[in-house]
């Protein structure tokens, strides 16, 4: 009996999808954007070569506006960069060596003895202000005198007997008790340190109007901060009590209930609860949003007003 042959099976064709070129990453900026704080909480904005390794809470001297200062950076590579690109031609000169940072430990002995003559000056020339900070820079081509003062103050004569005692050029800033708060620093009654000083970079109108539509007592001395002006966090969450506002009935408001009509007497936005009394016993009761029916009449402060 003749063998068959086998025949093997042939192994089978497996088309492999063609593969997509892949793209090419672009080669890294030869560039970084760094944030360099100086002393005022004052941020300028330098491109440096990567290889210059410049890192967060680095010392550095960099160029500014009219001579150079020292600095601390607080912000590298891409956050910085999102935050401002426009670096204004400015560039960093050095990272802070140790001959540095012992100039930058006696630049605050120097400012101190600047300020006891600054008061001096101003006391022998009478006039009405107040002196907050002196601030030297680096480079010894600037001392800066920044004072309050409740009116415009003519201190011509006291920046030539100053430039006569201190042999350099110097300049009278005046600034605001929001701005003094932010340049002598400190810590709020949150327990934390001063936004102005840490992190805000400009000063925004508050009103108490603000505080009213958050529900918080027209207190000034609890509204107010350091500075004596209302606090800048009254801002923070201004845009979500607005919002929650909408849902919510305003006080005076008269509703129905389950048990019958009932005046708005306060809200709570945070736990969508009301404080209410009730028209016909006068008992106050607290209820949540739910269990309001539709408003029967608006505060009379909010009715439309009535044509002829």
């Amino acid at each position: 009996m003749e063998e068959t042959e086998k025949q093997e099976n042939p192994a089978p064709i497996i088309l492999l999808p063609e593969l997509e070129p892949q793209e090419q990453k672009p080669a890294p900026k030869p560039f970084v954007c760094v944030e360099i704080t100086f002393r005022g909480n004052k941020k300028l904005y330098y491109k440096v070569a990567r290889g210059a390794n410049i890192r967060e809470r680095d010392w550095v001297v960099a160029n500014v506006e009219k001579g150079y200062d020292i600095g601390m950076a607080t912000l590298t590579g891409d956050r910085a960069e999102i935050k401002h690109k426009d670096t204004g031609g400015h560039t960093i000169m050095r990272k802070a060596n140790a001959e540095d940072l012992d100039r930058k430990s006696k630049l605050h002995e120097e400012e101190n003895e600047a300020y006891r003559v600054g008061l001096e000056k101003i006391a022998s020339h009478k006039l009405e202000m107040h002196l907050v900070e002196v601030e030297k820079q680096f480079d010894n081509s600037k001392i800066t005198f920044y004072f309050l003062a409740e009116q415009r103050v003519d201190f011509r004569e006291l920046v030539k007997d100053l430039a006569e005692t201190f042999k350099m050029r110097i300049e009278l800033r005046q600034i605001g008790v929001r701005d003094e708060a932010k340049r002598t620093d400190g810590i709020s009654v949150c327990g934390l340190r001063l936004c102005c000083a840490s992190f805000l970079t400009t000063f925004e109108q508050i009103s108490t109007q603000m505080a009213r539509i958050q529900h918080l007592t027209i207190n000034q001395t609890k509204l107010s901060g350091l500075c004596g002006r209302l606090k800048c966090c009254l801002k923070y969450e201004l845009d979500f009590y607005e919002e929650a506002n909408k849902a919510m009935p305003e006080p005076g408001t008269l509703i129905q209930t389950a048990k019958g009509e009932a005046v708005v007497a306060d809200v709570n936005v945070m736990r969508n609860t009301l404080k209410i009394r009730y028209k016909e016993t006068g008992a106050e009761d607290f209820i949540g949003l739910d269990q309001v029916k539709s408003p029967v009449r608006p505060p009379a402060a909010s009715a439309p007003a009535h044509g002829n």
